[in-house]
């Protein structure tokens, strides 16, 4: 498998597909720290890591801010989407 890189029609970002990011070998790495580089923001479609997969993955750029998930794990989601299926507005502080 082979990763494939288009850019984004932004100022910044590109979009790699073709990529196993729960199994990545040098070659995979090695394209995905050069296209971070070049353009910064990354957006991997149909990825799906389980938390330990995630935190793999995300040790790679540099140590990871401790912070604690709803379970007590290192990875802590974020997302616009409410337990109840619904979106959050604006005006709605999950964080505060």
């Amino acid at each position: 498998m082979s990763p494939k890189l288009e850019k984004l029609d932004a100022t910044l970002g590109a979009i790699i597909t073709n990529i196993d990011l729960a199994n990545m070998d040098t070659a995979s790495w090695a394209f995905v720290d050069e296209a971070f580089a070049k353009h910064a923001a990354l957006v991997f479609p149909d990825q799906f890591l389980n938390e330990n997969e995630q935190e793999i993955f995300s040790n790679h750029f540099g140590e990871l801010e401790l912070l604690r998930g709803p379970d007590g794990g290192a990875v802590v989601p974020i997302s616009n989407v409410k337990p109840d299926g619904t979106i959050s507005k604006k005006e709605e502080h999950v964080f505060k």
